[in-house]
């Protein structure tokens, strides 16, 4: 059964798109709010929208872990850390997928500025994808994106994926996606996010999320994927400096995955903010 699902993989690779799915979504939190958090700024928008790592207040470090249905290779790592300075804030991290038969790494870097209520972000990636002593291309790629303050309570957010059209081979495309996505503030305690991802070429999909704060600083989320029939659902826990997240998905097809998430904070914000979508 594990010759027969790389053969699968390798397979699959060898077509248009990458197996890991890229971009594969990072973080726990948005994992358990179905992946809707393009308009959010936390310390994932390294991965989600460079542009809310404009809006983010004090450093952080995070470390992510998937495991995709449940599957030997299909395990996926992200790592990234945000930095805030005076004039711009700073994003670096890491991602890989894969095992020794076939494996996509990524590293990235990231810059964003906001402007007080919109934030610009871009974002440098080299990609490798390799099929162990059969082959291995890399190539570089670039993101863009943008979150704007349309109210306290109501944020906007886009990312534009690969930009520049960048490919490993001819026959295997690295995807051109496109993202809009709304977040709303409920309560102090709620808040609801939408997203619509447009991988071109094929059909637009849309997915909606909530977050529920249950009790001080601990976190229930919820997500659904119409278009895949799946149901995402987390659990997250803030002490201190900390703050560990954990979310799960079922799929109709394919079972359940799991993604955990721990995240530090290395300088924290000066003075707390009020209560609204840009401080996650």
């Amino acid at each position: 059964m594990k010759h027969l699902t790389h053969f699968c993989l390798i397979l699959l690779c060898s077509t248009r798109l990458l197996a890991s799915g890229e971009p594969f979504p990072i973080g726990a939190r948005s994992w358990a709010m179905a992946n809707t958090l393009v308009a959010v700024s936390h310390p994932q928008s390294f991965f989600n929208n460079p542009a809310g790592l404009g809006f983010m207040k004090g450093s952080y470090l995070s470390t992510s872990y998937f495991s995709r249905f449940e599957i030997s290779g299909l395990g996926y790592y992200g790592a990234a850390g945000s930095f805030e300075f005076s004039e711009f804030n700073f994003g670096v991290g890491a991602e890989k997928f894969g095992d020794k038969l076939y494996h996509e790494s990524k590293l990235g870097l990231a810059i964003a500025k906001n402007t007080g209520r919109v934030s610009l972000g871009l974002k440098f990636n080299y990609l490798n994808s390799g099929v162990a002593q059969i082959s291995s291309r890399s190539s570089f790629l670039a993101e863009f994106g943008v979150m704007a303050k349309v109210h306290p309570k109501v944020s906007m957010g886009f990312h534009a994926y690969n930009i520049t059209s960048a490919k490993l081979y001819e026959s295997q495309k690295i995807p051109v996606l496109l993202s809009l996505g709304f977040a709303f503030l409920v309560s102090e305690k709620v808040f609801v996010a939408t997203q619509s991802d447009y991988y071109v070429g094929l059909k637009p999909t849309f997915r909606a999320g909530l977050q529920y704060e249950f009790y001080r600083n601990f976190f229930a989320a919820a997500g659904v994927n119409p278009q895949m029939k799946a149901f995402h659902f987390g659990l997250g826990w803030q002490y201190r400096k900390f703050s560990f997240d954990y979310a799960a998905s079922t799929d109709t097809y394919f079972g359940m995955s799991n993604q955990f998430t721990l995240s530090m904070t290395l300088k924290s914000p000066q003075k707390e903010n009020e209560k609204n979508l840009y401080t996650q």
